[in-house]
């Protein structure tokens, strides 16, 4: 017979899953006609969106890209969380969502930066925008609330 370690060893306390959302506008910041400054673009590169708090596994990575806010022809972005690349460049001058492949991930030992690496090309606008959601499990932080509670 099985040992029953229900109520113990926090057993029995939920997790939460979350879903987070970051972005890479086109314009990263826009033009100040009082200050004579141009607006800053995307270039190609890395951007570091947020980070993953340590005690989680990730279990998926999407990127979407809404109807008319498309980048150029010929553009890219990849998402990686910490080393772990798991959309891989995917077209972002098209409509669309791209699930990425390489999950489940354990974060530990220290929170994790989501970078979206974009290769910006063709003529973007401002409203040009990949959004990427991150999905993960707090699998060392519980609620207060009780499996079998009322």
């Amino acid at each position: 017979m099985a040992k029953d370690l229900r109520g113990l060893f926090s057993n029995n306390r939920r997790r939460e899953t979350n879903a987070v959302t970051s972005s890479v506008p086109f314009i990263l910041e826009p033009a100040d006609l009082r200050e004579g400054t141009a607006a800053v673009q995307v270039t190609s590169g890395d951007y570091t969106t947020l980070s993953i708090p340590s005690g989680c596994i990730v279990t998926q990575a999407t990127i979407i890209v809404e109807e008319g806010a498309e980048y150029g022809a010929s553009s890219t972005a990849a998402v990686k969380v910490g080393s772990t690349e798991l959309v891989p460049a995917t077209a972002i001058d098209t409509a669309g969502i791209t699930i990425g492949s390489a999950v489940p991930i354990l974060v530990s030992g220290g929170s994790e930066d989501v970078v979206i690496t974009m290769v910006s090309t063709g003529t973007s606008t401002e409203n040009s925008v990949v959004k990427v959601v991150v999905e993960y499990t707090d699998y060392d932080r519980a609620t207060m609330s009780y499996i079998g509670e009322e």
